[in-house]
């Protein structure tokens, strides 16, 4: 349809509605922070509350636990995986770690707390 310049046109305002359900996000408007931090903050705060397995230390293992979760909607954690693990004993250790953590900061899209995945490397290095 065309309009002339005599033609008065209504512009209707159309609010999106965030769908409710499994929606997961990878980016966010509004990261989720740790301790008002991010995920460095995260990993130092992990790194200090992992206690280095005993087994792995004696047997001299070492490197990077790749692990990843969700920060829900409360700022909790879920769905804990090992993307990619060193070993059993050091890969246990990061999941003991961050069940204890606290509660994280959500993030946010378009002002509404959303679940965000989360992936973060914890390095293991003997001295």
């Amino acid at each position: 349809i065309e309009a002339s310049q005599d033609q008065e046109i209504e512009i209707i305002a159309i609010e999106e509605e965030v769908e409710e359900g499994p929606l997961l996000f990878f980016l966010v408007e509004d990261k989720p922070s740790f301790q008002g931090g991010g995920p460095e903050d995260f990993r130092t705060y992990i790194m200090s509350n992992v206690t280095y397995p005993r087994i792995a230390m004696e047997n001299g293992i070492s490197g990077t636990v790749h692990v990843t979760f969700v920060v829900d909607k409360t700022g909790n954690y879920s769905n804990l995986k090992i993307q990619r693990g060193v070993d059993p004993s050091l890969d246990n250790a990061v999941i003991d770690a961050i069940k204890k953590a606290p509660k994280w900061k959500p993030g946010a899209q378009r002002g509404k707390p959303v679940p965000v995945s989360m992936s973060i490397p914890i390095r293991f290095v003997l001295n």
